[in-house]
């Protein structure tokens, strides 16, 4: 009886620092008072919950709140909580759009190290494991990652890779991470938290590049890159429902091809990308395209993704068009179906500059918002290891309360 009351008195103290963790990640550094007038226990509950954040270096005191006039409040200073980005470091890997990348940051998002390796052709699970093991061996070394010194590692990985890394879908659509989670269970130590990409990159941009004053109930994120994938965030936290899950762009695609949006989807895809090529290369309207990849086919690709909007072939210009106008009609399906009252998209070179346009030609259409509906995110290249980061640093904190 007593140990089951112990555990209850754990449990309801892990909610309520995750309850106060959460309401100063979404609003800002608070007083003692509004955590209690927004939690909703005594302010005596809170001063002890705080005490003990502040000693183990959780929280900080900012200072004394000032008025809207600029003046410090008469009676009892307020003073504010702030969460310490300093006071543990996070590590994040993705696994995807053919590269590993890895990071550590502080607990707000800052840089500290990051690498890359790309994925060969025809890799096997055992050798992206091994390329995994030996990224975070290196890392962990160099910023002495341990329990009590970092939060934990987040695993992102492209839906792409479920196949390949023995990730399979419930019916609900949930992924199954146990067979991943062993195998990085044998040289990871720290707590592990895993998620596809896309719900890694909008966990990011929530956590870490907030809006003020602009908080998105529903914010529908978009990548962008060998395989569309897309995640919906509803007040911060992953929609679990199937149509959201980051491989129902893929899905629509495969169920619908002849639909304008499986159409759309398929266009975008690096399938897509390759059959548009080998059409462009073949049929040999693009001298300004062929003169930059020295008529290799292999490079032809390559510099093809690396064009602008504004390349100098015609027939380039149309293909280019082409995968805009397929990019606007994924971001309408995304603002309508979703309900979405924000969307990000992510991505590097040609699909970041076609998505880019597209977002810009839907913005002067759609109902207008502040600052735009459709907008570019904050993650994609080299910070793409902050999606995983955010994972490890949300489970720690506002899932188990940073106990």
């Amino acid at each position: 009886m007593d140990e089951a009351s112990c555990i209850s008195k754990l449990d309801l103290k892990r909610v309520n620092r995750s309850h106060i963790l959460r309401l100063i990640r979404d609003n800002g550094p608070l007083s003692r008072a509004d955590i209690a007038r927004m939690v909703r226990v005594t302010k005596s509950a809170v001063t002890i919950l705080t005490g003990e954040m502040l000693e183990q270096g959780i929280l900080w005191e900012r200072g004394e709140a000032v008025s809207r006039g600029g003046k410090l409040p008469r009676g009892r200073k307020k003073v504010l909580l702030d969460i310490d980005g300093s006071w543990r470091l996070a590590a994040g890997l993705v696994i995807g759009d053919g590269h590993l990348r890895i990071g550590v940051c502080s607990l707000t998002g800052g840089l500290v190290e990051q690498r890359s390796l790309p994925i060969p052709a025809g890799c096997s699970a055992e050798q992206l494991l091994s390329m995994a093991r030996e990224l975070y061996d290196d890392m962990a070394y160099k910023n002495n990652l341990k329990v009590g010194t970092a939060v934990g590692l987040g695993v992102c990985v492209a839906e792409s890779c479920f196949p390949l890394l023995g990730i399979t879908r419930d019916e609900r659509g949930q992924a199954d991470y146990t067979a991943l989670q062993r195998a990085f269970s044998e040289f990871c130590s720290l707590p592990l938290a895993f998620g596809p990409a896309a719900v890694g990159v909008g966990t990011a941009e929530t956590d870490y590049f907030p809006t003020p004053g602009q908080p998105a109930a529903n914010l529908a994120v978009l990548c962008c890159g060998r395989e569309p994938a897309c995640a919906l965030l509803v007040g911060g936290e992953p929609y679990p429902g199937l149509a959201a899950q980051p491989g129902a762009l893929s899905a629509l695609s495969e169920r619908y091809p002849s639909s304008p949006l499986g159409k759309a989807c398929a266009a975008v895809s690096a399938a897509g990308i390759q059959n548009l090529c080998d059409r462009l290369y073949a049929g040999g309207e693009c001298p300004s395209l062929m003169l930059a990849a020295e008529n290799d086919p292999a490079r032809f690709k390559e510099k093809f993704c690396e064009a602008g909007l504004d390349a100098a072939d015609k027939a380039v210009q149309e293909a280019l068009l082409s995968l805009q106008q397929s990019y606007q009609l994924i971001l309408t399906h995304l603002a309508c179906f979703y309900a979405a009252d924000r969307i990000l998209c992510t991505g590097e070179n040609l699909a970041a500059s076609a998505a880019e346009k597209a977002a810009g030609k839907l913005n002067s259409e759609f109902q207008p918002v502040q600052g735009g509906l459709i907008r570019l995110g904050h993650i994609f290249g080299g910070n793409f290891y902050l999606a995983g980061a955010a994972l490890a640093t949300r489970e720690f904190f506002i899932n188990k309360g940073g106990l």
